[in-house]
């Protein structure tokens, strides 16, 4: 939209929409400084008339639209089914559902099914698993907007659902910026938790610069199972492969500001944690990070973490530049987080930190990381993994298992067929020998020969 070519008289019609007050007021600023009108006389109707209509509601009221009942049910993991039961006398002919992550700036709407009507039981069923995977704990804000055959609109006050997982009775703790959420854990075991993990999450805190009045409305949360069993309805889906090998033990969405993980671990928490307030510390305006920068800072951020040497690394991994998303078989992926960490350790010790934290500003506001790099180092990713490469000392790096042993669960038909193989071959010997030292017996008694009932011209008999 090309605003800058509306009429004046235009601006004042579109404080009738929906547009909230923040958006008309960026406009009449992108109007006054970025245009410039015909006459005065132009302008004073305009903001006149722009004025009486900003008094007036952006929709009608909707008096005559009422709510008789609303539910949603969570069926976890699998939907929410939302509900309602709405009255008018001129009839329901539109019923739109908007929700979001909460503190998210970005809504996303649908519409409920209904038959037309004074009376309408208008229901829908979104789905959150696959494609529209929803984390448990999440919380969606959520709103209706109601229109009947009269033109009455009636939008409701934003509610939040949490999506839980309500299979265990869950519990919650403070640790900094961080809401953590367990269940069926002695309170000992939670305490010593917080101890070992509080200070890794201020020095984390600390290192991207957020302060008590920096920390958002909306903190951090964790969602912990106690094992992968629990932990397999709570994940996002994962090939079988990687599933079976057990690769990934957490799950961080910045969209939501939650993770999902596996064992009350202090690496985890802090490693999850730390995607989550990197992404809250650059803030909307940035660019997606590539993942050897996202998981190469929360692995070096993990208490205890060793920064390994580049040359195993350096022969083993991936260019730095193509390291975009994390993919590969499990072995592959070890060796994409040892590199990761490395560059991003050798970055911020070699480099100093506060060098790092004028990158991520750059990084805040919208450049790329070829960019950032290149405004604060004087490099960019190719000549930081030359740097890399050639100065990144530390411990000779694991090699990765390229032929990890599988799951014996995971080709099971195939071990069962295989056996029942080797049984046979054993077996056929076997008898062969048998009937050797038992001579003529065997043969009267005819297990295989000769079964039993059959008409053979033998008794059976000595």
């Amino acid at each position: 939209m090309q605003t800058a070519r509306r009429h004046p008289l235009h601006l004042a019609i579109m404080f009738t929409s929906t547009f909230n007050r923040h958006r008309c007021l960026r406009l009449v600023r992108h109007f006054r400084f970025h245009r410039r009108f015909d006459s005065l006389g132009a302008v004073v109707p305009a903001l006149v008339l722009a004025l009486g209509l900003w008094a007036q509601p952006a929709l009608a009221d909707g008096e005559d639209i009422h709510i008789v009942s609303e539910s949603q049910k969570i069926h976890f993991p699998d939907d929410v089914d939302f509900g309602l039961t709405i009255e008018s006398a001129a009839g329901i002919t539109e019923v739109r559902l908007s929700f979001r992550p909460l503190g998210s700036r970005s809504w996303t709407y649908t519409y409920l099914y209904f038959e037309p009507g004074e009376r309408v039981e208008a229901n829908l069923k979104i789905n959150t698993t696959g494609g529209n995977y929803i984390p448990p704990g999440a919380r969606l804000e959520y709103y209706y907007l109601i229109r009947d055959a009269a033109g009455n609109v009636l939008e409701t006050p934003p509610s939040v659902l949490e999506f839980n997982d309500n299979r265990f009775q869950w519990e919650q703790t403070q640790i900094g910026p961080l809401r953590l959420t367990y269940h069926d854990l002695p309170d000992s075991q939670v305490a010593e938790i917080e101890d070992q993990v509080s200070e890794a999450l201020g020095n984390l805190t600390d290192l991207l610069l957020i302060t008590p009045a920096a920390t958002p409305e909306v903190p951090i949360r964790g969602m912990i199972y106690n094992n992968r069993d629990e932990a397999v309805k709570a994940f996002p889906f994962q090939s079988e492969t990687i599933s079976e090998s057990g690769v990934f033990q957490g799950f961080a969405f910045a969209n939501y500001g939650i993770f999902v993980g596996i064992g009350l671990e202090p690496r985890l928490i802090v490693h999850e944690s730390a995607h989550l307030l990197l992404h809250q510390a650059l803030g909307a305006s940035a660019l997606d990070l590539p993942a050897w920068l996202n998981e190469g800072f929360a692995s070096y951020v993990e208490p205890d973490s060793v920064l390994y040497g580049s040359q195993e690394l350096r022969e083993g991994g991936l260019p730095l530049r193509t390291m975009f998303t994390v993919s590969g078989t499990p072995s592959h992926i070890g060796t994409f987080y040892l590199k990761s960490e490395s560059v991003v350790g050798f970055l911020i010790q070699d480099r100093g930190i506060p060098a790092f934290q004028r990158m991520l500003l750059q990084l805040r506001m919208g450049q790329t990381v070829d960019e950032a790099l290149m405004e604060v180092y004087g490099f960019d990713i190719d000549g930081l993994e030359t740097m890399w490469a050639a100065e990144a000392t530390g411990p000779i790096a694991p090699r990765p298992n390229l032929n990890p042993r599988p799951s014996p669960f995971l080709y099971l038909d195939s071990w069962v067929y295989a056996g029942l193989v080797l049984l046979l071959i054993i077996s056929i010997p076997a008898r062969w020998a048998y009937r050797r030292i038992r001579g003529p017996a065997v043969l009267e008694w005819g297990y295989e020969d000769f079964p039993p009932g059959k008409d053979s011209g033998r008794t059976g008999q000595d």
